[in-house]
C-alpha cells in the first residue's frame, strides 16, 4: 500500500501532510509529477491531488495510473482530468457553503452539514458518476449541486472533490486574511476572532468542522485502500485527547479565579489567564501565587 501526494510549489501539498499527520496518518509520501511510479505497480496506491494547474502530461499520466488500479483523489480538477471523472464544470460556486456527506459515514458527523469556504464549483455530472456529497448554500437547497464524487476509471477509481479542501481547512483554522483588521458593527476593535473564515449562519454550532473536514480526507484515503489502515496515537501517555483551557480575567473575582485554577490542577492540567491590567482585582501576590501551576499573561485591551 502506498499513499502518495503529488505536490506542485505553490500548492498546499505540505499543508496536506500535516492535515494527515495530526490524525495519525504519517505515511504520506510528497512527490513531484516526475516522480509518479510506473503504472505496473500500482494497486493498492492512493494518489492526492491538491488544487493547482496540472500540465496535460501530468493530468494524462494521472489518468493512466488509475486505469492501471490506482485511485486519484484530485480537487477542483479542471480539463482533462474533469472529463475522466465525469463532470462537466459549469461555473464558479459562491461560498459560503455546506456539504451534506451522503454515501459513506464521516467520522464525527451524524448527519450535519459541514461548512465550506474558500474556493468551490458547480458541477454536472454522468449517469455513471456515484456523489458522495453535496454542495448547497446554507438554509436552501434548490442549487444543490454534487460536492464529492466517485467514478471507475479501468482498474482504478477517480475521487474528485468540487472545492479546495485543504484551503477550506486553513481558512476555517487560521482566519481569513481578507478579514485583517475587520470590525463588525457594535465592537470597537479588531480581534483576533474576527479574522474567521466567513462561514454564514452558525447552524454548525460548535461542531469541530475544520478537524472534521480534514478527517474526511484520511477517511476517503483509508476507504479506497481496501484494507486495514491503524492511525496511530501520538498523544503524551495514550491521552485520548488534549482540552486546551483558555480565558481572560475580565474583573473576576479572586476567588473565582482559585476555584478554576483548582479544579483544572486537580484534573491533571494546566491552564493560562489573560489579565486585563485596568480589569483585574488579583494584586500582584495574587499573580505570584497564580504561577505556581498555571500561566498568566497580559490581555492588551
Amino acid at each position: 500500500m502506498r499513499v502518495l501526494l503529488l505536490s506542485e510549489p505553490p500548492d498546499l501539498g505540505n499543508y496536506v501532510a500535516e492535515l494527515f499527520k495530526t490524525w495519525g496518518f504519517p505515511l504520506v509520501e510528497i512527490i513531484g509529477a516526475d516522480s509518479l511510479p510506473a503504472s505496473e505497480s500500482v494497486e493498492q496506491t492512493v494518489i492526492l491531488c491538491p488544487a493547482g494547474n496540472y500540465n496535460r502530461h501530468t493530468q494524462e499520466s494521472l489518468i493512466t495510473l488509475a486505469e492501471h488500479g490506482a485511485t486519484i483523489i484530485t480537487c477542483l480538477p479542471n480539463q482533462h482530468l474533469a472529463a475522466t471523472a465525469g463532470i462537466t464544470i459549469e461555473s464558479p460556486k459562491e461560498v459560503p457553503l455546506r456539504l451534506r456527506i451522503t454515501t459513506h459515514p464521516a467520522t464525527g458527523v451524524a448527519g450535519e452539514l459541514l461548512p465550506i469556504v474558500g474556493q468551490a464549483a458547480t458541477w454536472k455530472t454522468n449517469p455513471d458518476v456515484s456523489v458522495l456529497a453535496y454542495l448547497s448554500h446554507p438554509g436552501k437547497y434548490h442549487d444543490e449541486s454534487p460536492g464529492i464524487v466517485q467514478k471507475r476509471i479501468g482498474r482504478g477509481n477517480h475521487i474528485a472533490l468540487a472545492f479546495d479542501l485543504p484551503l477550506c481547512v486553513l481558512l476555517l483554522r487560521q482566519g481569513d486574511p481578507q478579514r485583517a483588521e475587520f470590525i463588525p458593527e457594535g465592537d470597537g476593535c479588531a480581534r483576533p476572532s474576527h479574522l474567521a473564515a466567513d462561514i454564514g449562519p452558525n447552524d454548525a454550532g460548535w461542531l469541530p468542522y475544520a478537524d472534521l473536514l480534514a478527517r474526511l480526507l484520511v477517511d476517503l484515503v483509508k476507504m479506497s485502500l481496501q484494507a486495514p489502515v491503524p492511525l496511530l496515537s501520538h498523544l503524551p501517555a495514550e491521552a485520548p485527547g488534549i482540552l486546551l483551557y483558555s480565558g481572560d480575567e475580565d474583573n473576576a473575582e479572586v476567588a473565582w479565579n482559585e476555584d478554576e485554577f483548582t479544579s483544572v490542577s486537580n484534573a491533571g492540567g494546566r491552564m493560562n489567564l489573560y489579565i486585563i491590567p485596568i480589569q483585574t482585582r488579583s494584586t500582584p501576590e495574587d499573580v505570584q501565587r497564580y504561577r505556581t501551576h498555571n500561566d498568566i499573561g497580559p490581555h492588551p485591551n
